[in-house]
């Protein structure tokens, strides 16, 4: 699956019910002492939603907040993004093209990137192993390098 991330500015983040994915909450974590981070992020139609027979290309954006834990380390978290909301078959591929393409923006001491992802109901109970085993099917490396909650 081929997503195309854009650096752009949080204050140029679009407008959204989540609040985690604000410009407002970028500002609010910078203060608590993280680094806002702010893409564009862009997937044709029919390969989130592969029943779909669409040419469109989808543009969304997300935020991730960076974070030092060493001098030579790093990691990231996408509060509740991306609000890209991929047919669940799709997803484990989904999350690792965008990883994957992440990998390449980021700055080179990111260890992880955690995603919390408004995909998720709830009311499903689902242990971590069966999470991650149902993120990693039909993926190209089959290795999550990134934490799901």
């Amino acid at each position: 699956m081929r997503i195309d991330v854009f650096v752009k500015d949080p204050h140029d983040l679009y407008t959204t019910p989540l609040l985690q994915q604000t410009a407002y909450w970028s500002e609010v974590k910078k203060r608590l002492g993280f680094i806002p981070l702010a893409f564009e992020i862009e997937v044709r139609e029919k390969d989130i939603h592969p029943h779909m027979a669409s040419s469109a290309r989808i543009k969304d954006d997300m935020l991730i907040l960076y974070k030092k834990i060493k001098a030579d380390e790093a990691v990231c978290y996408a509060p509740y993004g991306p609000l890209l909301s991929p047919d669940e078959e799709v997803r484990g591929d989904f999350i690792e093209s965008l990883s994957e393409e992440l990998r390449r923006v980021l700055p080179k001491d990111v260890i992880l990137i955690r995603f919390d992802l408004p995909w998720f109901d709830d009311n499903i109970s689902m242990d971590v192993k069966s999470m991650e085993i149902m993120m990693n099917w039909g993926t190209v490396n089959h290795n999550s390098n990134f934490a799901v909650v």
